[in-house]
């Protein structure tokens, strides 16, 4: 059984992995500071400098961490998905039975080894981390895969949470006097299942390992900040963090008011809802954007949010104390989050594809780093509200005594409605790896091969090399597309690009019968490739009247772009990648419709791969 070319017999593994991965990650967040208080292992100002300095180390090593295990993955040939999620499961379990047993017989070099064996815990975690997540983006099967398994980890991700502390807080009830040995069994079960997952799922033999040139630190280092998009995805996701960060600060002030009887009411009425709510948003994530987009999915997230939210803030100003109504808010709310999440897990993704269409590397852990990096900083400043604050009011307004909760929300309002309003505006202005134009123009490129593309010094000429005037056809008059095909690969044989008008005719058609040349947005890109073709080449046609190409948005096309590429691997590729970057610019498709010649066509393409591969 597969999901779209993912194996359940795989997934049931991966999604196991990352349950436990978050076990172990929510254990340690939540019970590392209260196991060292009350064990007297340090004092607690110390466990609270030391938890604050290691987080801060935590973030800044991510990115050098993703570079290293890019590195070494390319340069030593090995599967690192395979290799570091398994070795990183394997100390990380060794770190957390470690750091929850401080041996008595160190004394006053106690510290000294709780600093030690947390900073090592951190790395541990992201060496299993950033590999378990990055192999979401090696999937070259088509673009659902990514979202089944953004959905995966995200719902592995709240059972992982939330499984720990609902345990642990039926455990405290019971058991009045919570002692050392209840950390080390705890921290020694977490371990064992921990390692057993990862090594069922590493033994799977679905882990692809992708081609890629070798790479270096320099050149590594390089595209982090070129990533124009990288960066657009890290601030939103940064955004969305912080944001996720103050609502579940500020969860207990809208439900502490409620008149509820038993804890078991309160998990019924109020928790329940939104972890509920938040798996089924998750699960049903990539049949959302089926049907709508990417985009759609995205900007409804955000109103979830941003609607509820309000909706929150008005019952507790109104003092309306109805817990079914506030735990139907709180399940908006976390479907709207849940929604966004794999929304920014699937552009981070696309983030990896981006940078090996523009430089001709995959740099998997090092874009999935970003991800990790955004989610730490979200966590250490809920740390800082939560652990060294009564109020969050506290963190923004100084030599005041604030005892109403009043200021509190209200900050909370400002906060969630100007993270998400930054949100939109980031996506919508510079975000543009998203909507139907680009899922199905990479669904092209991976249906059109699988190879790496060229090195990153060949790529900035691919459309440049590969078009000619004479293979540009203005203001075309037509009613079908086998006519347009038939124009444009007459062209390229009078310029010698191909050998056979026949057997390049016969390949276009073969590739039609699988997939549509219709992309959407008015474009079509028909492409094929075999020995019949001398060289790469690209053949456009301006349509007078736009003809149906069977885009996925249903929208006729009126630029019709011919690829032909020679059989050698690479040259499809970076064509296809090219074009396909080169398209998603805002406005550039209406500049080519708007040109008057095929020479201003031709000089607009040239112009645009320089400026965007300069």
């Amino acid at each position: 059984m597969n999901l779209y070319n993912v194996s359940v017999k795989w997934a049931i593994p991966f999604a196991l992995t990352g349950l436990m991965r978050n076990v172990v990650y929510a254990f340690v967040h939540s019970f590392f500071l209260l196991y060292l208080c009350r064990t007297g292992a340090v004092t607690y100002s110390f466990a609270i400098g030391l938890i604050v300095a290691v987080k801060i180390f935590d973030i800044l090593k991510e990115p050098f961490l993703g570079m290293l295990l890019d590195v070494a993955g390319s340069r030593f040939g090995f599967n690192k998905f395979k290799f570091f999620t398994l070795t990183g499961s394997l100390f990380n379990a060794i770190l957390t039975i470690s750091i929850f047993n401080i041996p008595m017989i160190l004394n006053g070099l106690k510290p000294t080894y709780c600093l030690l064996t947390y900073i090592l815990w951190t790395i541990s975690i992201s060496l299993f981390d950033l590999t378990y997540s990055s192999v979401i983006s090696s999937f070259n099967s088509g673009n659902r895969h990514r979202e089944i398994l953004s959905s995966i980890t995200r719902i592995a991700q709240v059972i992982g949470f939330c499984l720990p502390l609902i345990l642990f807080s039926l455990f405290f009830r019971t058991i009045q006097d919570i002692q050392e040995k209840h950390y080390n069994n705890a921290a020694f079960i977490i371990a064992l299942f921990e390692i057993t997952f990862a090594f069922i799922y590493a033994k799977s033999d679905s882990i692809i390992q992708t081609k890629n040139k070798v790479l270096d630190f320099k050149h590594v280092s390089t595209l982090f900040f070129q990533n124009d998009q990288l960066m657009v995805t890290f601030v939103i996701t940064l955004l969305q963090q912080i944001a996720m960060c103050v609502f579940i600060f500020s969860y207990e002030l809208y439900v502490s008011k409620l008149d509820v009887q038993t804890p078991q009411d309160a998990f019924i009425e109020l928790q329940m809802p939104w972890i509920v709510v938040g798996i089924l948003c998750f699960a049903l994530y990539h049949k959302l954007v089926a049907i709508f987009s990417r985009k759609s999915v995205f900007y409804v997230s955000i109103f979830m949010i941003s609607t509820a939210y309000f909706l929150l803030f008005m019952i507790n100003l109104l003092e309306v104390q109805n817990s079914v109504l506030t735990g139907l808010l709180l399940a908006v709310i976390a479907g709207g989050f849940a929604l966004s999440l794999n929304s920014t897990t699937v552009m981070t993704a696309d983030c990896v594809d981006y940078g090996e269409f523009r430089f001709g590397k995959r740099t998997e852990c090092l874009c999935f780093s970003i991800q990790n990096i955004s989610e730490k900083v979200g966590h250490l400043i809920a740390f800082l509200i939560s652990g060294l604050t009564f109020s969050y009011a506290d963190v923004f307004i100084k030599n005041r005594t604030i005892s109403s909760q009043f200021y509190s929300i209200s900050l909370d309002l400002i906060v969630v409605f100007s993270a998400m309003a930054a949100m939109l505006f980031i996506y919508m202005m510079f975000y543009k790896l998203h909507g139907s134009f680009f899922e199905n123009i990479l669904n092209a490129v991976i249906s059109f091969g699988k190879e790496s593309p060229k090195p990153a010094k060949d790529l900035g000429n691919a459309v440049r090399y590969a078009v000619d005037e004479h293979c540009i056809m203005y203001n075309l008059k037509t009613d079908s597309l086998e006519e347009v095909l038939s124009v444009l690969t007459s062209r390229m044989y009078d310029v010698r690009a191909i050998s056979s008008k026949n057997e390049f005719l016969k390949g276009i058609k073969a590739k039609l019968l699988m997939n549509p040349a219709g992309i959407a947005h008015g474009i079509a890109i028909p492409h094929t490739r075999g020995s019949f073709v001398r060289r790469s080449a690209l053949a456009v046609a301006h349509l007078s009247t736009p003809i149906d190409c069977g885009a996925a948005d249903g929208k006729p096309c009126d630029l019709i772009f011919l690829i032909a590429a020679p059989d050698d691997g690479r040259s499809h590729i970076s064509l296809l990648g090219n074009l396909s970057l080169m398209l998603s610019e805002p406005g550039f498709a209406d500049k080519l419709r708007k040109s008057t010649s095929p020479e201003e066509i031709n000089t607009r393409l040239i112009t645009c791969e320089k400026q965007l591969f300069k």
